[in-house]
């Protein structure tokens, strides 16, 4: 297990490639999709590869 400071952007940062999307910062964004690498992200379904806080 990874521990991650409690303001970590985990739900920003692109799990597949670490992209970190300024435009998500608003948490009524709910889906996007990375700009660097293409990946789709929903923040209702739970990213298995983010860390838990």
């Amino acid at each position: 297990m990874l521990k991650v400071d409690t303001f970590y952007p985990s739900s920003q940062t692109c799990s597949a490639c670490g992209y970190q999307n300024p435009l998500t910062e608003d948490l009524s964004v709910r889906e996007w999709d990375c700009p660097a690498c293409g990946t789709h992200h929903d923040r209702d379904v739970v990213e298995p590869r983010i860390p838990c806080l």
